[in-house]
């Protein structure tokens, strides 16, 4: 699944930062969608324990 995801949204640290920058600023990007603040949090939180050494 993370490979699907990085698939999709690559990982240059630069784009993914544009890509948190315009989330966290522009938070109508998410309306109609099934994320909102709390399951963006929960994604991120995952994301960066799936991401770190083991």
């Amino acid at each position: 699944m993370v490979r699907l995801v990085q698939a999709g949204r690559g990982d240059n640290p630069a784009t993914l930062a544009k890509m948190r920058l315009a989330l966290d600023s522009e938070p109508a990007l998410l309306a109609g969608s099934w994320i909102d603040a709390d399951m963006l949090a929960f994604i991120r939180q995952s994301a960066a324990k799936l991401q770190a050494p083991r």
